[in-house]
C-alpha cells in the first residue's frame, strides 16, 4: 500500500490567517492571527477553525443595515 503525505503550504496559511483576522475586524489582530498560528501549530485545528467560524457568524450579514 502506498503513504500518502500531506504537506502544509504554512506561509500561504499563515498569510491567509491574517487575512482572516483583519476581515474579522478584531482590534487586535495581529494578537488574534497569532493565537491562530500557534493553534494551528499544537494541533488544535478544530478549536481555531470553530473560533473562526464564530468571529464570522457574528458579523452582521453583507449588506444589511448597521
Amino acid at each position: 500500500m502506498a503513504t500518502i503525505h500531506i504537506v502544509c503550504d504554512l506561509i500561504h496559511v499563515i498569510e491567509y490567517y491574517w487575512r482572516a483576522a483583519r476581515c474579522l475586524h478584531d482590534p487586535d489582530a495581529e494578537q488574534q492571527a497569532a493565537a491562530w498560528i500557534l493553534g494551528l501549530l499544537a494541533g488544535n485545528l478544530n478549536q481555531v477553525t470553530g473560533d473562526m467560524t464564530t468571529r464570522a457568524a457574528a458579523l452582521p450579514a453583507a449588506g444589511a443595515p448597521g
